[in-house]
């Protein structure tokens, strides 16, 4: 069989590609969605935050390797490196975390061409942010973050691409 591609029947890999990137996106748009959810708790009741915290990753457990796990570990080491901070200090960068990444979710889910660069932008800084702590603070679990970050923003950049060709056909010559 040609590898060549039949005009509108995508190969398997596209699509697996594209449903990761899908993945991808909502979870950043979920996690985004949370941040300001707990900025709002940071503000209205900040003495929930601790015992909140300590409460989830508890319930998420400590097997070794489960993805839970990973993340009861994070918020266990995010939240006694945040819990020292000012509440509306928190509050301000949870706040402008979440609606980045809740805004960034909503451009790329919508194919807004013009919110790709804007949201790579910030998934790079993110991701800037990412590597600086798990080289400060020799994070393990921030390093992999860090690196399905990598992968993210590969599949961001991946599906810019498609769309911009995609408009590109679309449009008459001039």
């Amino acid at each position: 069989m040609s590898s060549a591609v039949v005009r509108g029947v995508a190969p398997p890999w596209r699509e697996h590609a594209h449903r990761a990137y899908l993945v991808g996106v909502w979870v950043k748009g979920v996690h985004g969605a949370l941040d300001v959810l707990v900025a709002i708790v940071v503000l209205v009741a900040p003495q929930l935050v601790p015992s909140g915290l300590f409460w989830v990753s508890a319930e998420l457990g400590d097997d070794v390797g489960a993805p839970t796990a990973i993340v009861a570990g994070t918020l266990r080491s995010v939240g006694t490196d945040v819990l020292g901070w000012p509440a509306g200090l928190l509050a301000a960068f949870l706040l402008v975390h979440g609606a980045v990444k809740l805004a960034s979710a909503i451009c790329l889910l919508r194919r807004l061409l013009r919110g790709y660069p804007w949201a790579i932008a910030a998934l790079v800084a993110l991701l800037a942010y990412q590597i600086v702590d798990a080289a400060v603070t020799g994070s393990l679990t921030m390093a992999l973050l860090a690196v399905v970050d990598i992968a993210v923003i590969a599949l961001v950049l991946r599906e810019f691409g498609q769309l911009r060709a995609e408009r590109l056909e679309r449009e008459p010559a001039a």
